[in-house]
């Protein structure tokens, strides 16, 4: 039997000009969104080898790219983001979701990180929060 593709074979990081680049697969169901997203964390030096729309090309992704990072946005057009924060365990063991909100409820934010979600980011014009949440969660790892 094969052995399982090792970390540097996949999405998880990439080796460019000497350094290690955390991977990081997007799912958010806006397009403008989500193409921000890719464009700001690539120009902050980390690796996007997916950004999806839907929890069901999101769960395909993480089980295809086994990224160190999957920031996923809390409301899908077909399921919840805490949903795939609960499977990332099973999907990619390893990776680390960060669930990305618009609002934050009260009780959100415990009940994500009890799903499996390592951090929960709000949504704002800078994305400095979410660059830092991915720093704190990949130098953890």
């Amino acid at each position: 039997m094969a052995e399982p593709p090792g970390p540097w074979q996949t999405g998880r990081y990439r080796v460019t000009g000497g350094s290690i680049r955390p991977g990081v697969v997007v799912v958010e169901d806006h397009d403008a969104v989500r193409r921000g997203l890719a464009l700001l964390l690539a120009d902050a030096g980390l690796h996007v080898p997916a950004a999806v729309g839907t929890l069901a090309e999101g769960r395909r992704a993480v089980r295809r790219e086994r990224p160190a990072v999957v920031v996923v946005d809390d409301a899908l057009p077909d399921g919840s983001g805490m949903e795939l924060c609960r499977e990332v365990a099973v999907l990619s063991p390893g990776t680390v979701a960060i669930l990305h909100a618009a609002t934050l409820l009260p009780g959100q934010d415990t009940a994500a990180r009890a799903a499996g979600a390592a951090a929960v980011v709000l949504k704002s014009v800078d994305g400095a929060a979410l660059l830092g949440a991915i720093e704190r969660c990949t130098a953890a790892a």
